[in-house]
């Protein structure tokens, strides 16, 4: 299988994505190249609509580029045969959503195991991990709540620990904080920063906030569809 040279745990070179809308064409990236390397937290701003969650897609290989490519520990995407790449992804990383995507019918504990579940690890390991994992976010006595019981940042913290639970080797955050208040967001980018250094994961952050952004290693704005 294709491989790219270089310790990156994950990089793009040369991503290019447009859309159609009616008789127009959008040209949303524009030739983007990102290497990240393992541990390393980058954030990434931009204007509404400059492109940040269609990258961030690509990064995941939700979505696959009209040229370019995305490489996870040197292991190019497109060599990847797509039956396969959920799973790798569910073992490769992990997605923070600004809207949480929890379960209603599931209560905490077992929102943040449904995706040990889903890439069928071992129950036993996956159990001990989540309880590491809620105890580190202050979550150790919401076990059995339901999604609807907790606060905006409980959820997003749980959300958090459900994206860590399978040891990604690298987590993307998409506007972690935007439904948050200040003062919570402020609490989740602390835990948020905290955990993935404990957990030794690389952290790609998108937000509009120039203060997390600024505390990340590494800042990038995307803008006219290229980063900078």
């Amino acid at each position: 299988m294709s491989e790219l040279a270089g310790t990156s745990v994950l990089a793009a070179t040369g991503l290019q994505k447009s859309y159609q809308s009616g008789h127009r064409q959008i040209e949303v990236l524009q030739g983007v190249s990102l290497s990240i390397e393992a541990g390393e937290t980058i954030s990434i701003r931009g204007e509404s609509g400059s492109g940040k969650s269609t990258l961030l897609n690509l990064l995941a290989g939700i979505e696959m580029p009209d040229a370019g490519d995305v490489s996870w520990n040197g292991q190019l995407l497109s060599g990847l045969p797509e039956s396969r790449r959920p799973k790798k992804r569910s073992e490769f990383l992990g997605f923070v959503f600004q809207s949480f995507y929890l379960i209603p019918e599931l209560n905490l504990l077992e929102n943040v195991l449904i995706a040990a579940r889903i890439a069928g690890l071992s129950m036993k390991e996956a159990r001990s991990r989540a309880f590491q994992l809620l105890e580190e976010l202050g979550l150790q006595d919401r076990l059995e709540s339901r999604p609807e019981q907790l606060s905006g940042g409980e959820r997003q913290r749980t959300a958090i620990a459900r994206a860590l639970i399978n040891q990604p080797k690298i987590l993307l955050a998409d506007e972690p904080t935007g439904n948050l208040d200040e003062h919570t967001a402020e609490r989740v980018i602390d835990q948020l920063l905290t955990v993935v250094d404990r957990h030794r994961a690389a952290l790609v952050l998108v937000t509009h906030h120039p203060g997390f952004a600024a505390r990340a290693q590494k800042q990038y704005r995307l803008v006219d569809g290229n980063l900078a």
